[in-house]
Formats: C-alpha cells, sequence, structure tokens
C-alpha cells in the first residue's frame, strides 16, 4: 500500500471518528448544563425517572470514549501501513504529543492544587495531545527533510 492510500484509508476511518468525539463532548456539555438548572433535559423523556436519565448520561459518557478508541485505532493502522522510516516520524511525533499532555496535566494539576484554580476539565487532555502531535509532526517532518537548513 502506498503512503497516499494509508492517507487516504486514515482519513476515512479517523475523521468520522474525531467528528463523534466533538459531537459528543457538545452533547455531553449540553446536558450537563441542563443538570444544573431545576430539570434535566432528559425530564421529558425519562417522565422523571432520575435513574433513566442518569443511565443517559452514563450512555453520553461512554462515546467519547469510543470515538478516541476509533482515533487510535485508525491511528495505530496508519502507522503499521507506513514504511519503517515514515513510521519512525509518527512514533516520535506520537511520543511528544504524549508529553505535551503529561506535562500539560502534571503542571495544571500542580497549579489547581497550590494555587486553587478551577479544574481543567479531564476532556481537553485529547485535544492538548493532537495540537502536541501536530505540531510535533510538522517540526520533525521539517527537521527530517532538512528544511531551513544551508548546506
Amino acid at each position: 500500500m502506498t503512503e497516499k492510500q494509508a492517507i487516504h484509508r486514515y482519513y476515512k476511518m479517523a475523521l468520522p471518528a474525531m467528528g463523534l468525539y466533538i459531537i459528543s463532548i457538545a452533547i455531553a456539555v449540553w446536558a450537563r448544563d441542563g443538570m444544573t438548572t431545576s430539570e434535566s433535559i432528559f425530564n421529558f423523556w425519562s417522565q422523571g425517572n432520575t435513574g433513566l436519565a442518569k443511565a443517559v448520561y452514563y450512555a453520553l459518557a461512554v462515546i467519547p470514549i469510543i470515538a478516541i478508541g476509533g482515533m487510535a485505532w485508525a491511528h495505530w493502522r496508519f502507522i503499521t501501513e507506513l514504511d519503517e522510516y515514515m513510521r519512525m516520524i509518527q512514533i516520535k511525533a506520537l511520543l511528544i504529543g504524549l508529553l505535551c499532555m503529561l506535562a500539560m496535566a502534571t503542571g495544571w494539576g500542580m497549579i489547581e492544587m497550590l494555587l486553587r484554580l478551577p479544574a481543567l476539565p479531564i476532556f481537553w487532555l485529547v485535544p492538548i495531545f493532537w495540537l502536541g502531535f501536530s505540531v510535533s509532526l510538522g517540526f520533525i517532518k521539517a527537521k527530517e527533510k532538512g528544511f531551513g537548513h544551508e548546506e
């Protein structure tokens, strides 16, 4: 399989998973805001049965997990379809993305604890990871191809 075919296959699986993640987070936030009002967002559906409403919220919490799994699977499959050199670049970027996410989580957690700042919603860790991955991938590709270096 060529790199172009692998990229096309990656996009076919990753983009819908990313869309599902974004939509599910937006719906979950919308539903949560309904829980802070006097009536639940799902009261019209559950007819006041709080157990049923909680089950809906648990289901809403699982959807982003499924989407993240889809994104991870798409990326795993993409990496395995690349040659060794491109695989190395992807893995380096993944590690840097993970380091960015860990540094952000640890740093914000310490600031939160010491300065009593508001908690960072944990779902922000996924976008932080992908941002760190994307930026580092651009830098690594530029460095590996020799962009910006005079010989």
